[in-house]
């Protein structure tokens, strides 16, 4: 299961349209984790499940399990990914997992994320950075999904 972003025209956001791959990045399995240590940190943006879901788009209709993975995508507005982009630069990979644990780790519970993750997991924080701030200086919203 890999988490995924993709950047779109906030004019050509649509759940049927699949996105160019080249406007794409996954964080592979550490989607998770990386969830975990940005809500841990008070991560003021949901940019792993999005935020805003589409007309229509609901469990169990066209647009779950098969099209796009595990669901329908959700996404996150131009202002909201400015948002993101602005507290993910303001982060680094030691801010992300400083005070973390393996016994936090391991009491998340989270989706394959274990306490060895850690590295891995806070590698995911530059190239999210890079995109983010692509994607907010272009004015583009972000499609969040997973499969």
């Amino acid at each position: 299961m890999s988490g995924n972003w993709a950047r779109v025209a906030a004019a050509e956001l649509s759940p049927e349209r699949r996105p160019p791959a080249d406007r794409s990045i996954s964080t592979d399995k550490n989607w998770a984790g990386f969830d975990y240590l940005l809500r841990r940190r008070g991560f003021p943006v949901d940019i792993v499940f999005g935020e805003e879901t589409f007309p229509g788009t609901t469990p169990g209709d066209e647009f779950s399990e098969g099209t796009w993975g595990y669901g329908p995508p959700t996404y996150l507005t131009p202002e909201r990914v400015a948002e993101a982009a602005r507290a993910l630069a303001a982060l680094s990979p030691a801010d992300l997992i400083r005070g973390v644990t393996p016994d936090d780790v391991t009491a998340a519970d989270r989706y394959s994320f274990h306490p060895d993750d850690l590295l891995d997991v806070a590698a995911e924080l530059p190239p999210a950075q890079e995109f983010f701030a692509a994607a907010a200086a272009a004015g583009d919203a972000v499609l969040c999904w997973l499969d």
